[in-house]
């Protein structure tokens, strides 16, 4: 008597890691050239950001303690409000008005600027196509921002905050924080795309399932 032998219908189209791979190294020209596109027009981007300058100052403002419990603190409020102040019309006045001889309008000024808080660091961001421009904006930012910072956030009848500039304005460059991490991840994402688009194809024009009764 002949002994029947059951199949399992989704044993017989599985496909292992192998056959995978092998779909892939046969279709390896679409696995390097999507990361290799993805990159360069990375890179064409980051090369053509606008240049940007930085300056970094610590803020103290008086009743400031090492303290972290209450976020009530009026001098934790003055501080979560610096960089909204750093955008605004009113410090961009300021900023203008310590520059000479130059074409700016305060809205040009006030588009250049934007800023960033950790813990009492104020990181003020200067960035425009024309890096004549950030450079001296930059440099005027920072001459106003000690008497900026206490005429528009600090109250009259009270206590000056300290303001001292940690990092005086960068060289205007088009290099940002994270570019490197920006390309790898794009290269992985890339090659992660292509390695599905090349399994794709392969399953579309038999290849993958050529490969697994070649397995067998």
């Amino acid at each position: 008597m002949r002994q029947q032998v059951l199949t399992d219908p989704l044993a017989e189209h599985s496909i292992s890691m192998g056959q995978l791979m092998s779909v892939i190294r046969r279709r390896w020209w679409i696995v390097l050239l999507l990361p290799l596109v993805a990159v360069t027009a990375t890179l064409l981007f980051q090369r053509n950001e606008p240049y940007q300058s930085t300056v970094r100052a610590t803020v103290l403002i008086p009743g400031d303690t090492e303290d972290p419990g209450s976020s009530e603190r009026p001098e934790l409020m003055v501080l979560d409000d610096l960089p909204p102040f750093i955008r605004s019309h009113a410090f961009a006045s300021d900023v203008l008005a310590a520059m000479e001889g130059v074409s700016l309008t305060v809205d040009q000024v006030q588009s250049a600027l934007d800023a960033s808080r950790y813990s009492r660091v104020l990181t003020v961001y200067v960035t425009s196509e024309n890096d004549q421009e950030v450079e001296e904006i930059a440099a005027a930012a920072e001459s106003v921002l000690p008497d900026s910072i206490n005429s528009y956030l600090m109250p009259d009848d009270g206590g000056l905050a300290t303001v001292r500039v940690i990092d005086p304005p960068s060289t205007p460059s088009r290099d940002r924080d994270g570019h490197w991490l920006q390309l790898l991840i794009t290269a992985a994402l890339g090659v992660l795309i292509g390695a599905l688009i090349a399994i794709a194809v392969g399953s579309r024009d038999g290849t993958v399932a050529q490969s697994s009764t070649e397995a067998k």
